[in-house]
């Protein structure tokens, strides 16, 4: 499990969409290597986080959000947004994703 902060300040306007940028410190030295899957959450009445799948190196890592509050919502640096949980990425094969 990883935790989910914030990296920048950002303002997420009504009725706006934005990438928020976010790092994943690693909690333990023991933490696999791999991808995060964030869940869907509300962080405030009228603000929503996407599920998201985030790469394990978190340089460009981003969580989109949804502000449907007649207000604007800010984001400050550090803010914990939560965990994330270990995932697998499946690969399917062209044999078995059948004919396209």
């Amino acid at each position: 499990m990883r935790r989910i902060y914030v990296r920048e300040e950002i303002v997420v306007q009504p009725g706006m969409e934005a990438n928020v940028p976010v790092s994943l410190p690693y909690m333990s030295l023991h933490a696999p290597k791999g991808d995060w899957l964030a869940d869907s959450k509300t962080v405030a009445p009228g603000v929503f986080a996407a599920r998201v799948l985030l790469p394990s190196n978190d340089k460009f890592a981003a969580i989109r959000m949804v502000n449907v509050s007649d207000k604007p919502f800010a984001l400050h640096l550090g803010r914990c947004l939560g965990e994330a949980t270990g995932a697998e990425c499946l690969h399917v094969s062209q044999a078995e994703a059948g004919p396209s």
